[in-house]
């Protein structure tokens, strides 16, 4: 498992707009989405080592 947080706010403002136009699907990258009361099953989820999960997300 890998975190990132690197982009400038600069990149943020581009991604963005890319989601909000449209030009770029969130749902391409997002693997799985969580309760954040479910983390743990999120880390199994991840733990399987499937090789097309690329993203999961965590809601408070």
């Amino acid at each position: 498992m890998r975190t990132v947080f690197g982009a400038s706010s600069r990149a943020w403002v581009h991604a963005v707009e890319a989601f909000t136009s449209g030009v770029l699907d969130p749902k391409l990258i997002i693997s799985g989405d969580f309760e954040l009361r479910d983390a743990g099953e999120a880390l199994r989820f991840l733990e399987d080592g499937d090789q097309s999960i690329v993203k999961i997300l965590l809601h408070p």
